[in-house]
């Protein structure tokens, strides 16, 4: 493809991202929408099978952390995948420029990789196997965002397929099997994300002497000797002595995630929670409070901004929008007028409101000292980042509170009790009567709070006061 020439009557070539093997990555722009995708340009051969063959396939993937894939064009020699561009740089070159990385942070990453892989191997009729995961093939943005790019190699698995075609996959990740003696499966990409967070640990894989996992300083922590434990589990030769699913490796993951940032965020936070003449709550440091609900229209933003409103009595409270409800968007124009509907935060009733931004950006772009940082993360069914919630110093879940609705708490709870092993995350039920809060005890074996009506949730009551208070007391 040829620098400032336009292909396929409307991609536009602006510069070339990269090259290697077969492969050739550019950047392109379409003329008719003046937006920016990339290109990547793979030569045909008849002995390769994998999803090019099947390009519907890889135009319907659609995950947060899998670029979306437009088209795919192809000629006699090649295949053209046009699909989002994604700025940011691979963790390999993340890993060489910052030698040591955090534990938790290695983990985070290593959870969102495994929901990709388990998006792509439930797909029906038959699962997706990736075959290429690499600290390369993964981009980390700006925002902190993930993505998993090239899909270049992936395949489905059918049973009736005894081994894969060719040898193919990246030396050093690649499974043995993916060597022509066996067929990938689900456990083929469990290997290749054990390698990657080999690497992640290390700044080591098996392309060199003595080509087997091994000991180093890197290691010589108790919680990357447990990590490195789930590598070995990862990598073992034969595929039935591995995890045999991405839901087990998944869970073990969060699990030593919770043990890592979970056990000791409180008192690293210093946090401190009193009754002060019964009319505030004082905390010595900055909280971050996590607010999820279990499905769509629980009142996650309602039970938000009474919780802020609340602290923000004798507190600097910040509350961020990190959904798409664009629920702040029309309390501003309410609040606010519509005059102000370019701006990304406002302040009403002492609560500041912020929108359209990340965590990170929040801290980079606004200096002020809150007291109170709380997170309105939407419903688990939209989530943007599981990690935002799992991170924040008190974790609060805002469930239905009828009868009939509870199945939605208990199924939210067999999802993601991976993530809270030692039950420390608050359930918040509206209309609850004790009845109910036992029954929810029981789904959820942990802390369960009613939150009385209340038509406005600008407006503070006794009553709903002591409930919050004896919810951030508690945690």
């Amino acid at each position: 493809m040829e620098l400032g020439n336009v292909y396929f009557e409307k991609y536009k070539i602006l510069d070339v991202l990269g090259r290697g093997g077969s492969s050739e990555v550019y950047l392109a722009e379409n003329i008719k929408m003046q937006t920016k995708w990339a290109i990547k340009k793979t030569s045909k051969s008849e002995d390769k099978i994998n999803l090019l063959a099947e390009p519907n396939i890889l135009k319907n993937l659609d995950h947060i952390y899998i670029p979306k894939i437009i088209d795919i064009e192809e000629d006699e020699q090649s295949f053209y995948i046009i699909e989002e561009f994604v700025e940011g740089i691979n963790l390999k070159t993340y890993k060489m420029r910052h030698p040591v990385i955090e534990m938790n942070l290695i983990l985070t990453w290593a959870i969102k990789l495994c929901d990709v892989l388990k998006y792509l191997h439930s797909k029906k009729p038959h699962p997706i196997i990736y075959r290429d995961m690499k600290p390369e093939n993964i981009m980390l943005m700006e925002d902190g965002k993930i993505k998993v790019i090239d899909f270049g190699i992936a395949r489905e698995f059918k049973e009736d397929c005894l081994n894969d075609t060719i040898p193919i996959g990246t030396k050093g990740y690649a499974a043995p099997e993916q060597y022509g003696i066996g067929q990938s499966d689900e456990r083929t990409d469990i290997f290749s994300l054990g390698m990657t967070l080999y690497y992640l640990l290390t700044s080591k894989n098996l392309t060199n002497p003595p080509y087997q996992i091994q000991w180093t300083e890197q290691l010589n922590t108790d919680e990357s000797h447990q990590l490195l434990q789930i590598v070995l589990k990862c990598c073992e030769i034969l595929p039935s002595n591995r995890y045999q699913n991405i839901e087990a490796l998944e869970s073990d993951l969060a699990n030593l995630l919770h043990s890592e940032i979970s056990e000791p965020v409180i008192q690293k936070k210093s946090m401190e929670i009193s009754s002060n003449g019964g009319n505030s709550l004082n905390l010595n440091k900055t909280v971050t409070i996590g607010m999820l609900g279990v499905a769509n229209g629980v009142g996650v933003t309602h039970a938000a901004i009474m919780l802020a409103q609340v602290l923000s009595k004798n507190n600097k409270v910040a509350l961020i929008e990190f959904n798409d409800s664009k629920h702040f968007e029309a309390i501003m124009k309410v609040t606010q007028g519509e005059s102000t509907l370019e701006k990304k935060q406002f302040v009403y009733n002492k609560v500041h409101y912020y929108m359209d931004t990340t965590y990170s950006q929040f801290l980079t772009n606004h200096r002020e000292q809150f007291r109170f940082v709380i997170l309105d993360l939407g419903s688990y069914d939209q989530l943007r980042d599981v990690d935002e919630f799992v991170r924040a110093d008190v974790r609060i879940v805002v469930g239905h509170g009828m009868d009939w609705k509870i199945g939605e708490i208990e199924r939210f709870y067999g999802v993601t009790r991976g993530y809270d092993p030692n039950n420390r995350w608050n359930y918040l039920i509206p209309f609850l009567d004790q009845k109910g809060i036992k029954d929810v005890k029981e789904v959820v074996g942990g802390k369960v709070f009613p939150l009385p009506y209340q038509m406005n949730p600008f407006s503070t009551t006794q009553e709903v006061k002591k409930i919050f208070e004896k919810l951030l007391g508690s945690s």
